[in-house]
C-alpha cells in the first residue's frame, strides 16, 4: 500500500542537487517537470481520499500541506504548484 510515508521517503533519495544543476540547464523543463510531480501527488490524494475529491478540496489540502510542512518534498523548494 503506498502511503504519503512512502511516496516522502522515495523523494529523499532524490538529490537535491540534481534539481539544482537541471534547473540551471534548462529552466522551462525542469519547472514542467517538477509541476507534474505534483499533479501527480493531488491526483494520488484525491483518489486515495474521497473527501478530496472535488478540485476545490484537493487545492484546500494542497494549501494547507504546504502550510503544515513545507519541507515534506525536496522538489518544494523550486516548485510548489499543481
Amino acid at each position: 500500500m503506498i502511503t504519503s510515508r512512502s511516496l516522502c521517503q522515495s523523494q529523499i533519495s532524490w538529490p537535491p542537487a540534481w534539481i539544482r544543476l537541471a534547473a540551471h540547464l534548462e529552466k522551462f523543463l525542469t519547472v514542467t517537470f517538477l509541476k507534474r510531480i505534483n499533479t501527480y501527488l493531488v491526483r494520488w490524494a484525491r483518489r486515495k481520499f474521497k473527501r478530496l475529491r472535488s478540485f476545490k478540496k484537493a487545492q484546500q489540502w494542497w494549501t494547507g500541506l504546504l502550510q503544515r510542512q513545507p519541507t515534506l518534498f525536496a522538489h518544494w523548494a523550486y516548485m510548489t504548484e499543481f
